[in-house]
């Protein structure tokens, strides 16, 4: 009777050590084949393939990212009738994470998202651009829409007027 108990654990003791060890995975590997699934922009500017006089003003424009909105706008409007066509979009993303595809959607347009490679330029005139950006994951997204603000008047033509103080303050 005591021979079966030794018998049963010691049988019992080499079939846990034998799935503990085949249960091992070796065939995982760490470093640059992983894949990330951060989609963010955490920069975003734009320049123009041919320089022009308006470079300056693009280069030191300031554009804010609002992440819970995924929307990327500029907080002080371009001059008046600057052109926003074919601008070139730089963006930067966190460091080890570049994403597997960029997108670009002109959102009042049927079928008509296309795939951005370096060197592409971007018509933002059309005020309905969005960016779609896919992790290296391939399955994490986000979609950021795109205002580019443009003075509709130009500052310098409008006439101001003193309004005469009616009464005490």
């Amino acid at each position: 009777m005591k021979s079966k108990h030794i018998l049963y654990s010691l049988l019992t003791f080499l079939l846990i050590s034998i799935s503990y060890s085949c249960n091992s995975n070796d065939s995982y590997t760490y470093g640059p084949t992983d894949s990330y699934s951060n989609a963010q922009i955490y920069k975003f500017s734009v320049s123009r393939a041919l320089t022009t006089k308006n470079d300056t003003i693009l280069s030191k424009t300031f554009f804010h990212i609002d992440q819970k909105s995924e929307r990327i706008y500029n907080t002080d409007s371009l001059p008046y009738k600057m052109s926003i066509k074919n601008l070139l979009p730089k963006l930067s993303f966190a460091s080890s994470e570049t994403p597997s595809k960029t997108e670009v959607i002109y959102r009042n347009l049927p079928d008509s998202v296309v795939t951005l490679a370096d060197g592409d330029s971007i018509d933002f005139s059309r005020n309905d651009v969005s960016l779609r950006i896919t992790a290296q994951n391939g399955t994490s997204r986000k979609e950021y829409i795109v205002d580019m603000a443009v003075h509709q008047i130009n500052p310098d033509s409008i006439v101001w007027k003193q309004i005469p103080l009616s009464g005490t303050i």
